[in-house]
């Protein structure tokens, strides 16, 4: 069973002339590559980190291409298959050359395994091919042997076809955003006793490099 409709996310990254990117129809904004730009509620657009994916009518979620998006019960389905809806993130602008984290801050619930790095909430931390770590953008992932790729909970990287094995049946793999390595600062917390509010975090440069 996958959970219900994540809680919001956002990631924020600079895009820079090196790295591919697809212009959203807005003319506007831009994506990584193999993302697909969509909609968003605000009017602007968001990046769901599938290629050619389903862009859900709340403009909120996403899904795998082929599959359609069933926001009654907060999954991705085609057929038998049930994925965990995807949040998008926001695009970034063209003529932006970064975004600064201290006018978007970000929450970061999830630890990587070198202590310095943090993910946002729903996501899974995975080791890159160059030993930093990134962050798949779903909740307890599959972190493929390839240093790149990431597969849904209950399913298994199957990388000579690209795609996530599944009981059921396939999905197309998601691809990994590098995880924000920086100065973070802890939130203070209210609650007696609470020096500080257990996994809270806000970023004090910027989060992603894209």
């Amino acid at each position: 069973i996958f959970p219900s409709l994540a809680c919001i996310f956002f990631f924020f990254f600079s895009v820079s002339s090196t790295v591919g990117s697809v212009t959203c129809p807005s003319g506007k904004s831009s994506c990584p590559d193999s993302y697909t730009c969509c909609l968003l509620a605000s009017g602007d657009y968001g990046c769901c980190p599938y290629p050619d994916a389903m862009c859900c009518s709340d403009h909120l979620h996403c899904c795998p291409s082929n599959t359609i998006c069933d926001l009654k019960q907060g999954v991705c389905k085609s057929g038998e298959i049930e994925l965990p809806l995807l949040m998008k993130i926001p695009a970034v602008p063209n003529d932006s050359e970064e975004v600064n984290a201290k006018t978007w801050p970000l929450v970061f619930t999830v630890q990587c395994p070198d202590k310095t790095s943090f993910c946002p909430d729903q996501t899974t931390c995975c080791q890159m091919s160059n030993g930093t770590y990134g962050c798949c953008p779903m909740p307890e992932a599959v972190c493929c042997s390839d240093h790149i790729h990431c597969c849904p909970a209950g399913t298994k990287c199957d990388l000579s076809h690209t795609m996530c094995d599944s009981v059921q049946g396939d999905t197309a793999v998601a691809i990994k955003l590098p995880a924000a390595v920086t100065e973070l600062v802890a939130i203070q917390s209210k609650g007696d006793g609470d020096d500080v509010s257990a996994g809270m975090f806000a970023l004090k440069q910027n989060c992603f490099e894209a």
